[in-house]
């Protein structure tokens, strides 16, 4: 008998990624009770169950719900395209600093804010006097890049007002270098010593999203290259993966549904999320802890 009903089923390719997110999260709720119920009686091990646990919500929000089928390259310039959906892999964080005694600050002498490292990444903003005008910019300088590396990100820096008016600004911008990337001219020097000013204080803030990085890597605890006692590949966007199914299937609800619905299929792919998030979560169902100069540009 024929209906129009129609049944969902569990996703045949690594596509899913909302699937995917929900498994990750499930894994991180399962390892923060196990530390914060202290059943692990090691007060180390239950700092490093909590750093895993805090490393897999990073991933789990990287996963965007962004189904666009364009990617930046590694160089931020290129585009691709594929036949699958394409989520963004987007990060997130704040930079707020006081800066102090602003009246005072030299002609064209970069005031940095304080360090804060993000993603492998040192970041700080920065602010210059010049021509009685103010500059705002933030600064990236990698802790352990590679020879060629990039970061995509979209930039919003922002003045705090005294009276809630505040001024923001948005810019893109690919960083390829370590450097500082902002407005040189964010707000007149007068109105900001009138408006802005608490006590001879400035108070900025910087929302840094990163879209896409490359040439980052973190020291890897399991390869995931042994595809002689593999057998199936998971390739997430370039990098292949060479695991089990059985192994993978007993820890995961997620790949236990993907290998049963597709059982003859021995590769599965998806550009849907960083290939060194995935790498971390491989590591963490295998059971291996998996955490572990300045040039300013204007325009």
């Amino acid at each position: 008998m024929v209906t129009n009903e129609t049944v969902d089923s569990p996703p045949d390719m690594l596509t899913d990624t909302d699937y995917l997110a929900s498994e990750i999260h499930q894994v991180r709720s399962d390892i923060k009770e196990m530390a914060m119920d202290n059943r692990v009686n090691d007060v180390e091990q239950n700092k490093k169950l909590l750093e895993i646990s805090n490393k897999l919500d990073a991933i789990e929000k990287s996963i965007s719900k962004d189904n666009s089928k364009e990617i930046r390259s590694a160089g931020c310039q290129k585009e691709q395209e594929s036949d699958m959906p394409v989520p963004r892999c987007e990060k997130e964080f704040v930079l707020k600093h006081v800066f102090k005694d602003v009246t005072n600050f030299k002609e064209d002498v970069y005031n940095d804010g304080g360090k804060e490292e993000h993603f492998n990444v040192n970041w700080y903003t920065a602010a210059k006097r010049h021509s009685n005008r103010l500059g705002l910019y933030v600064v990236c300088l990698p802790v352990s890049p590679s020879i060629k590396w990039s970061i995509q990100t979209k930039l919003e820096l922002k003045a705090v007002g005294r009276n809630q008016n505040d001024v923001i600004k948005t810019r893109d911008h690919c960083y390829e270098e370590s450097q500082g990337y902002g407005f040189s001219e964010f707000l007149e020097w007068e109105k900001m010593e009138n408006e802005y000013l608490l006590d001879g204080n400035l108070t900025v803030e910087a929302k840094v999203t990163i879209i896409e990085t490359s040439g980052f890597r973190k020291e890897e605890n399991r390869k995931f290259d042994e595809s002689n006692v593999s057998d199936v590949v998971l390739v997430v966007r370039d990098t292949k993966f060479h695991v089990l199914k059985a192994y993978l299937a007993s820890q995961s609800s997620f790949f236990q549904s993907l290998f049963t619905e597709n059982p003859t299929k021995s590769e599965f792919s998806s550009t849907g999320i960083d290939p060194n998030d995935f790498h971390c979560f491989l590591e963490t169902l295998y059971g291996e802890y998996a955490i572990d100069g300045k040039v300013i540009v204007e325009k």
